[in-house]
């Protein structure tokens, strides 16, 4: 959470189901926040380029296309364990920090 505002991040997509707690804390803290645990593939492609965060779990898998497609990605935090659902080579690429 400090690399969000270390970073200056202002605008957290939340594209899984994860803990309410997330998202309220991160809106507490001035960050403004979307949660759409059920966005499908091609919705996710067209939004993502109006985020500089997305937070997944392990149902959507974050490739190149998805990555290419958030212009203003600055960082991916996957919630939960492992982070093998994240293309890594593909963020490093593109200075995204991977969490």
């Amino acid at each position: 959470v400090r690399n969000l505002f270390e970073m200056g991040i202002k605008k957290v997509l939340i594209a899984d189901k994860v803990s309410g707690e997330c998202a309220d804390f991160l809106q507490k803290n001035d960050i403004h926040v979307d949660f759409v645990p059920d966005i499908c593939r091609a919705d996710l492609i067209k939004v993502i380029p109006n985020y500089e965060c997305l937070v997944v779990r392990s149902r959507i898998t974050v490739d190149d296309e998805i990555i290419k497609a958030g212009k203003k990605l600055k960082m991916i935090c996957r919630a939960g364990t492992g982070i093998d659902n994240i293309d890594k080579k593909a963020c490093e690429d593109r200075g995204i920090c991977v969490t």
